[in-house]
C-alpha cells in the first residue's frame, strides 16, 4: 500500500488512480496520520451482454424471492430505518474537496465517479484492523521513515513522553 499526502492527493488524484490495479489500495495522510483510503474498483462492467445465455431450460428454486438474511440492511432501509447514506461524487469534486470527503468516509460510503462510471472508494481507517500498521510498515518506506524519525525525536527529548505529559495534566486537575 502506498501512502501520500492530502496535498500529493489533490494536485494528482486521477493520476494515482490511473496506477492503481483494481483492488490495489492508496493511504492518504494528513499531518503524518492516517486519513482515508483510496482502492480502486474492482470492475466497471459486466463480462457477458444480458441475454448471451442460449440454453433452453432454466430450474429455479422454490424459495427463490425468499429474503436473504445478507440483505437485511436493505430490508431496514425500506422501511425508513436510519442507515448512512452513500455519497456519490464525480472525480473533480473528490479533488476539490478531497479533506471533506475523506473525513466523511469516516462515516458513510464515498464512491468517486469518472465519466459515469465507478472509479474508486475512499475508505476509512478502521481502528479495528489489527494488521493495518504492520501493513503500512512493511510496504511503505516514507510511513517508516517518519516512524523512525519520531522515535528519534522522543530518544533526544525533543518529544514528551507520555507520562510526562499526564503528570502534568494531573498538576493541572489538583
Amino acid at each position: 500500500m502506498s501512502t501520500v499526502t492530502l496535498e500529493e492527493a489533490q494536485a494528482h488524484l486521477s493520476e494515482l488512480i490511473e496506477r492503481l490495479h483494481p483492488g490495489e489500495e492508496i493511504l492518504i495522510t494528513d499531518q503524518g496520520q492516517p486519513l482515508a483510503q483510496v482502492k480502486r474498483a474492482e470492475r466497471s462492467s459486466w463480462p457477458c451482454k444480458a441475454g448471451s445465455y442460449r440454453k433452453d431450460e432454466f430450474w429455479m428454486a422454490p424459495d427463490f424471492d425468499a429474503p436473504l438474511d445478507d440483505f437485511k440492511e436493505i430490508g431496514s432501509m425500506s422501511r425508513g430505518e436510519s442507515s448512512p447514506a452513500m455519497k456519490v461524487i464525480d472525480l473533480q469534486e473528490a479533488k476539490a474537496n478531497l479533506e471533506q470527503y475523506a473525513r466523511e468516509c469516516q462515516t458513510s460510503p464515498v464512491v468517486v465517479m469518472k465519466d459515469g462510471k465507478p472509479c474508486f472508494e475512499l475508505l476509512p481507517i478502521r481502528s479495528d484492523d489489527p494488521g493495518f500498521l504492520d501493513r503500512l510498515l512493511e510496504h511503505d518506506s516514507a510511513f517508516r521513515d517518519l516512524v523512525d524519525e519520531r522515535r528519534n525525536e522522543g530518544r533526544s527529548g525533543r518529544v514528551s513522553s507520555l507520562e510526562s505529559v499526564r503528570e502534568r495534566l494531573d498538576g493541572f486537575r489538583d
